[in-house]
């Protein structure tokens, strides 16, 4: 199953291209390279980045199952939330038939949960969200239940998984403006599709070689994303010191 999605996703160029994570030819190297490649311009040409490094709450648990089989098939109209668009059919991903009815059972069958404290045990409960951890068709389940949420993205924003940066280059408030509006659109996606944000893992970090850098308090959810002058990243501890 995993085989076939793969190919048909790669066929159809389903994937964007800001998802490094989970895919042939995609690593955290490549994404290392293109998302640094842009930071270090930024030093050369002695100009400001703010960078948003934005973490999900338990993004893999998190996947509403009707929700996920609603995007299976219909992708909706771009620029507007699927979930409300169940019937336009005007993009896709085009799993359908038998595949979705499989993943639907996949997903479905037999799952349920229960809560154990101190030998005592609730009733079985059926398990409604989150793609499998551990099976090879649950990160591509996921990758396609986040494939949307670059649309109104104006800044730069790069995935690997639900690993998600977004930064805009700063050369006056306007800028600023800009890079709060998409984490606005951000916080407007992540409700719709019933995903949370982690806010005390998300941080703000400023790059640039300016001796006094434009500076501005960014808000997700309404609440504001702490400042740092060093972060780790995929692995690659980034921070404001100055090269020698």
């Amino acid at each position: 199953m995993l085989s076939h999605i793969a190919k048909h996703l790669s066929t159809n160029d389903i994937l964007i291209n800001q998802q490094h994570g989970f895919r042939q030819n995609f690593s955290c190297e490549t994404q290392h390279v293109s998302t640094i490649n842009d930071w270090a311009k930024s030093i050369n040409q002695r100009t400001q980045t703010d960078v948003i490094l934005i973490d999900f709450s338990k993004a893999f648990d998190s996947v509403p199952h009707h929700r996920l089989l609603s995007k299976l098939e219909f992708y909706g109209i771009r620029g507007r939330p699927a979930y409300y668009y169940l019937l336009s059919k005007l993009e896709f991903y085009g799993i359908r038939g038998r595949p979705a009815a499989w993943i639907k059972a996949f997903l479905f069958n037999n799952r349920t949960q229960v809560v154990s404290v101190n030998g005592s045990h609730s009733n079985p409960q059926p398990v409604t969200s989150g793609v499998p951890q551990g099976s090879v068709l649950g990160p591509v389940l996921f990758l396609l239940y986040i494939n949307d949420i670059t649309d109104n993205i104006n800044s730069q924003i790069r995935l690997f998984a639900d690993d998600t940066v977004i930064y805009r280059e700063i050369n006056d408030q306007k800028d600023h403006l800009i890079l709060q509006r998409d984490l606005d659109d951000l916080s407007v996606w992540a409700d719709l599709w019933q995903l949370n944000f982690n806010i005390t893992k998300c941080y703000h970090l400023g790059i640039t070689n300016k001796t006094v850098p434009l500076s501005h308090n960014y808000l997700l959810n309404n609440r504001t994303i702490s400042g740092t002058t060093s972060t780790k990243y995929l692995g690659i501890i980034i921070n404001q010191k100055r090269p020698c």
